[in-house]
């Protein structure tokens, strides 16, 4: 009975200590959050943070407003910020001031709290000082199109260039337009747009900023595609039909990506079930620490 006891107490230490070491920021990962009280124009809006395939870039998303970010904490815990553009408005900071904010993550990595440690740009010191971020659960759907927070996969089409045949990814931030397209060979931040409602055939692109600083296109610049969709929307396939800028011209056209199911699938769910779908990650990590206290106990 002893070594049962033991047993159950290593367990229950191990997930302690495993959660404690793997609180890390993952592709796809969402985590909402609403800004500090503050003199900011946005005090008090609700914002989604969306991470790119490097688990650094990603969009922050308010119900206006687009910043396409970098986030990379250190071992200690250290979050260095900065920002590289953000659309329909200038709201962001230069993106040559980075901000060092203090990480405190809780028990089960669902939430972190930031604290100042060193930000020159005023603005974002009044949104990220006190931000408490909140991982959510994913729902989505599986019908034909790109929507908020889905990850896509492929492969750049070989073409004798630079970023040919990298594996790449895109993610979409919480607007379902704002994205981080990321391989080894760079990061691009864009917008994806279709060109009418419930046609996802045709399909509008802008580049926005990418790091580190490769060629991208001019935002005045609009590239036209049309989508070709397998039977069962797994996958679709980008032909150029307009597009005056060659790099991204050539990194797009004939690019087949295939949709990474990291969500759960949904039917007309509404924008509520984020915080529901918090509060159960919530929940089972409580379940489990119970179920803990309950076998010692007991036995």
């Amino acid at each position: 009975m002893k070594v049962f006891v033991a047993l159950i107490l290593f367990v229950c230490l191990f997930q302690a200590i495993y959660a404690d070491r793997e609180c890390r920021i993952n592709t796809g990962d969402v985590y909402s959050a609403r800004y500090p009280v503050s003199r900011s124009t946005y005090s008090g809006f609700k914002v989604f943070f969306v991470f790119g395939g490097d688990g650094k870039s990603g969009t922050e998303n308010t119900q206006s407003e687009t910043v396409f970010i970098e986030w990379e904490i250190d071992d200690d815990e250290e979050l260095a910020v900065r920002d590289f553009r953000s659309n329909p408005s200038d709201v962001g900071c230069p993106s040559d001031i980075i901000g060092s904010y203090r990480v405190d993550w809780n028990i089960n990595c669902f939430d972190a709290k930031l604290s100042l440690i060193q930000d020159a740009c005023n603005e974002r010191s009044l949104h990220y000082h006190g931000l408490t971020i909140t991982k959510v659960r994913k729902l989505n759907t599986l019908d034909c199109g790109f929507y908020p927070e889905q990850v896509w996969k492929g492969k750049y089409p070989n073409r004798n260039n630079r970023y040919g045949g990298y594996d790449m990814s895109i993610v979409f931030g919480t607007d379902g337009e704002s994205a981080v397209e990321h391989s080894d060979f760079a990061t691009f931040y864009v917008e994806w747009e279709n060109l009418l409602d419930r046609d996802v055939t045709t399909l509008a692109v802008r580049d926005f900023a990418a790091n580190p600083y490769v060629e991208t296109c001019s935002t005045r610049i609009e590239g036209l595609y049309d989508l070709s969709w397998d039977v069962n929307c797994k996958s679709v396939t980008i032909r150029a039909n307009q597009d005056q800028c060659t790099p991204r011209r050539e990194q797009y056209d004939g690019l087949t990506l295939t949709r990474f199911v990291d969500f759960e699938p949904f039917h007309n769910a509404d924008d509520d079930d984020d915080d529901g779908a918090a509060s159960s990650l919530h929940i089972s990590f409580a379940v489990f620490a119970l179920s803990c206290l309950l076998a010692i106990f007991f036995f």
